[in-house]
């Protein structure tokens, strides 16, 4: 039985593979996001000012003022933001707020 089992699972793997899996973060609300969105969409994940030296990591790729990505040239690097130019277009990439949590000091009674 639990061949028979296993052997129905192998021949279903390439079906269940196919199906489109729902990302458990995303908010109920939230619109699908469609394939082609997804592929021209940026994600800032950091950015690393020092000195004179801007960097930003989109993508998980590093770039710099000037540089391509894509069909967009990274125009300005700042500290919690970064402009991208597509054309005639500008899109302001900016990060999450840092906010740190601390416990909260209650009274003793």
């Amino acid at each position: 039985m639990f061949k028979r089992l296993f052997a129905a699972l192998l021949l279903l793997m390439p079906l269940l593979s196919q199906a489109q899996l729902n990302d458990p973060m995303r908010p109920a609300q939230a619109p699908p996001v469609s394939a082609s969105e997804s592929a021209a969409s940026w994600r800032l994940d950091s950015i690393i000012l020092s000195g004179d030296r801007r960097l930003a990591v989109i993508n998980g790729q590093s770039v710099s003022e000037g540089d391509q990505l894509g069909q967009a040239r990274v125009s300005r690097i700042e500290a919690t933001r970064v402009t991208l130019r597509v054309g005639q277009q500008s899109r302001v990439l900016t990060l999450l707020p840092l906010r740190i949590k601390t416990p909260s000091i209650e009274a003793a009674p």
